[in-house]
């Protein structure tokens, strides 16, 4: 099958719509009580701050330089159907101009007996690469349940626009979810075993040009588990009924 559509997987877990020319899971729809469908995605599908990377899920890898690469730029994946799901084979994370990482992947996507959804990812890395951070998979969810900005109103007096009614204007318009599907997170660990620091890639407010923290805000919002090989419990809270 060549990767030129989107397939959908359903099960008991919900439904999940993936794209297979640009991979990426694209939409998450998760079981409500009574068996239908959420109405909206659990996956953040509208970029925060401006940041047109933070939608979906997919893998991605950020070099020390601050070059990224994405899943979603990959060319030349094959797909193909399986007995329990689909594979996607060959999936080179690149630039939006097109350059390589030095990796390939094979994502394998599948319903268990108990009707749950299975994400695997096989990373093959071909030589040395100096990274920052890297994701395989990331899952990128937007934590503002406001489809529209609280202090929306005419820019300027009688349509006159400004540069700073402008300015402001677009600064509110960047922390406006129009989907609506808000989502928090919290991750259950042993605090002993937690690190929190300062990334600008996972800053929720910034200044100076998202290089610093904002003062008014808590800095620290980049959480590692600093064990290897270890995993831990995330629980989401959604603005959404589930």
């Amino acid at each position: 099958m060549q990767p030129n559509d989107s397939i959908v997987i359903e099960g008991r877990f919900g439904l999940a719509q993936i794209d297979t020319r640009k991979p990426e899971l694209k939409r998450l729809f998760l079981r409500q009580h009574d068996g239908s469908l959420s109405l909206k995605s659990l996956l953040s599908e509208h970029s925060p701050c401006h940041r047109n990377w933070a939608v979906g899920g997919y893998s991605y890898a950020v070099e020390a330089d601050g070059t990224r690469y994405e899943s979603r730029h990959s060319c030349h994946h094959s797909v193909e159907q399986t007995a329990d799901g689909w594979r996607i084979s060959g999936v080179r994370l690149c630039t939006a101009t097109g350059r390589s990482a030095p990796l390939l992947e094979d994502w394998e996507f599948c319903l268990d007996d108990a009707g749950t959804l299975r994400w695997q990812i096989k990373r093959r890395w071909q030589e040395h690469f100096n990274g920052h951070c890297c994701g395989s998979p990331s899952l990128f969810f937007h934590s503002r349940p406001n489809p529209r900005s609280f202090g929306d109103r005419p820019i300027g007096k009688l349509g006159e626009i400004t540069t700073e009614s402008r300015e402001c204007h677009e600064r509110r318009r960047a922390y406006v979810n129009p989907a609506g599907n808000g989502v928090t997170t919290a991750v259950w660990f042993d605090s002993d075993h937690l690190q929190s620091s300062w990334d600008p890639l996972y800053s929720t407010f910034a200044w100076g040009d998202n290089q610093k923290p904002h003062p008014m805000f808590t800095p620290n919002l980049c959480i590692t588990v600093t064990n290897p090989d270890s995993w831990a419990v995330v629980k989401l809270y959604t603005s959404f009924p589930l």
